[in-house]
């Protein structure tokens, strides 16, 4: 892979593509399959679309334990399909009434503060029941003997499970049609979210919106394709860019994940 490496100045770019060339090196040396740890993949693909160019997913695959991860290992995988996934697919059952339900930051809080590294632990699938979590086979076992509570909730129960039997729907998804003065990601968000921008600017401000699993500012561009996010009011993508009004506003298809 040739990169110019005096153009990437964010260190979490440049420590990714590092990672890359010395797992696409030991693939073209031993031809073996290699998996990395999670990442968001839609910052991967924008990283390596970047400074690889398009070309890049000719050799790299990405893998997250189900169909609709947005949290994937980059693999390496000499063959047709994969043999050895190095992912633990775990379901955590909450044995107690519940008064108020469990969040995605409840299941990630307790895990990590295991002392587990979040780069180990893919999707986080909230359902009635509890979560699915998905793990790098690392540390699968050690979640399952150490983990013993779930926010305030000590009645707990850890099945690790093959993907056959998780029960899960596709993506559900709310559309939003309007129109934004411009495609800056506040003005996005605004319509997206349902908030003024000057809440979005203040939440982005303190790091709490992403663009693409990347922190934006507000004045950040976005395009068709995007997926924004923004803490404790969810996810959107920018689905569709349908022309202008009279008044030189932008018409924008957005879906909200619900």
């Amino acid at each position: 892979m040739n990169i110019n490496w005096t153009n990437i100045n964010n260190k979490d770019e440049k420590s990714l593509l590092k990672i890359i060339c010395e797992y696409n090196s030991r693939f073209e040396q031993y031809n073996r399959e290699l998996y990395t740890d999670f990442y968001d993949t839609y910052w991967v693909k924008q990283v390596l679309s970047k400074y690889i160019g398009p070309y890049y997913n000719n050799s790299i695959s990405f893998i997250g334990g189900y169909q609709f991860a947005t949290r994937q290992m980059v693999a390496f995988i000499p063959f047709e399909k994969p043999c050895n996934v190095p992912i633990s697919i775990l379901k955590i059952e909450v044995k107690m009434k519940i008064s108020e339900p469990l969040t995605h930051q409840d299941f990630l809080g307790s895990l990590l503060g295991l002392g587990i590294e979040r780069k180990k632990i893919g999707d986080i699938v909230i359902k009635s029941f509890g979560a699915y979590v998905f793990a790098h086979k690392d540390i699968g076992e050690f979640i399952k003997w150490n983990l013993i509570k779930i926010s305030r909730y000590t009645r707990i129960e850890i099945t690790e499970i093959e993907e056959q039997e998780l029960e899960l729907e596709e993506p559900k998804f709310k559309e939003i049609t309007g129109t934004v003065s411009s495609l800056r990601v506040d003005a996005v968000f605004s319509l997206g979210f349902k908030i003024s921008r000057t809440i979005v600017t203040k939440l982005l401000q303190q790091d709490k919106g992403k663009c693409n699993g990347v922190l934006v500012k507000a004045s950040s561009l976005m395009k068709e394709g995007d997926i924004g996010s923004l803490r404790g009011y969810g996810k959107i993508k920018l689905q569709a860019i349908s022309g202008k009004t009279k008044k030189d506003r932008t018409h924008v298809i957005l879906q909200k994940y619900m």
